[in-house]
């Protein structure tokens, strides 16, 4: 009970401060910044992952070599990394997920030296880990160096260790210390740079916001000055921050089961999940998410079960039907077409009005119940025209 009431007490004293000073904003030029401005702020791989491997790639078009990587291998103590003639892969695909979480995914960062062991970077801002996703990416390649990089250096989670991989020995980087100290320097080095220099500038501006150390600095300041009062102010502090997103991290958890449970109720699903036989492809139904939000929508896979063929031109007529159905739908490698739901994108993009209604079971399941009987009427549509299995 008095923890309780301490939590309470400094809540409210929060509160005050930050009524206190709302309304006053920034008073330096701070508050523009394009990737705000663009609304890409929490984007894992079209934002955070594309900059930052960018700047990693010595034939970037930032156009300063290897100076960037170098950099950044000293930061995170990775000695002797030969930089000069590394290559970048971004989202690399390794295959589709096993059935028992062990192989398959996509590596959000991958750093290949021209000698030596590569690094693998799994980038976090906001998103929940999924399945044993370091273990994939070590089993794809036991030799690279694993990197798991989010906003303040917090430990993986829902990681199965094996005889030869402990998810608990992954080196842990964060944005809040590694990434703006790393930033920090590379503004340096891009001095002769303008252009460079400022967008550097601009993305560590960024970092700054999304890890609570820009602002209203003398709101923060404030704050600052009340959590450091007492060591019980510190820690109930850290309380906050934990309960935070532990509660975001259950909501996107909860929701995902709620999508799960309403596709399965509503949907035709057979076990493989195809929807019909397309020129001779099998087109499945499927819903996953990422960095980029919750998404649902059919993927191609040939006669050998291998995936990635949905840009052939035996697709097109496909995707444009899909398209006329609704026009929301996007094409890629493996998505002959995919959409999010209506309406929403991802936990992490809520406002705390947004989120405090996705903590309410009846709510997500209203969100998950509508997004599946959209799936519904695409998939009767599929269905109608190239045949019902």
């Amino acid at each position: 009970m008095e923890t309780t009431a301490t939590l309470e007490a400094l809540l409210a004293q929060v509160m005050l401060i930050a009524a206190r000073h709302e309304g006053r904003g920034s008073t330096t030029d701070e508050r523009f910044n394009i990737f705000r401005i663009l609304g890409v702020e929490t984007a894992e791989v079209g934002t955070h992952s594309a900059f930052i491997s960018e700047l990693l790639n010595p034939a970037g078009s930032h156009g300063l070599g290897s100076v960037f990587l170098k950099l950044f291998a000293q930061q995170v103590g990775l000695a002797d990394f030969e930089a000069e003639q590394a290559t970048i892969a971004v989202e690399k695909h390794i295959g589709a997920v096993s059935l028992d979480y062990t192989q398959g995914g996509r590596i959000d960062i991958c750093v290949y030296p021209q000698n030596g062991r590569p690094i693998f970077i799994e980038n976090k801002i906001y998103a929940a880990d999924q399945k044993n996703q370091l273990l994939r990416y070590h089993n794809y390649d036991k030799s690279a160096k694993l990197l798991y990089l989010t906003l303040y250096g917090s430990p993986p989670e829902g990681q199965e260790a094996t005889l030869d991989f402990d998810p608990r020995k992954t080196q842990t980087v964060s944005y809040a210390v590694d990434v703006l100290a790393w930033l920090g320097e590379c503004r340096k080095e891009a001095a002769g740079s303008p252009l460079v220099r400022e967008t550097i500038a601009q993305y560590l501006n960024l970092i700054q916001q999304l890890t609570g150390q820009a602002g209203n600095k003398l709101m923060m300041e404030d704050i600052k000055c009340l959590v450091l009062q007492s060591p019980d102010h510190l820690a109930n502090a850290k309380r906050f921050g934990d309960a935070f997103y532990k509660v975001r991290g259950e909501i996107q958890q909860e929701l995902f089961a709620d999508f799960r449970t309403a596709f399965h109720a509503l949907l035709p699903l057979h076990d493989d999940r195809v929807i019909v036989k397309y020129r001779g492809y099998d087109v499945r139904f499927s819903f996953d998410t990422d960095a980029s939000g919750y998404y649902w929508g059919f993927c191609g896979y040939d006669t050998q079960g291998k995936g990635g063929v949905c840009k052939r031109s035996e697709f097109d007529e496909l995707a444009a039907f899909l398209r006329a159905v609704n026009g929301q739908f996007k094409r890629s490698a493996w998505w002959v077409g995919w959409i999010n739901p209506p309406g929403f994108t991802k936990v992490e993009s809520c406002s705390p009005e947004q989120l405090y209604q996705l903590a309410q079971p009846e709510a997500r399941r209203e969100l998950a119940n509508k997004t599946a009987r959209e799936a519904l009427i695409c998939v009767e549509w599929l269905q109608q025209k190239y045949g019902d299995l």
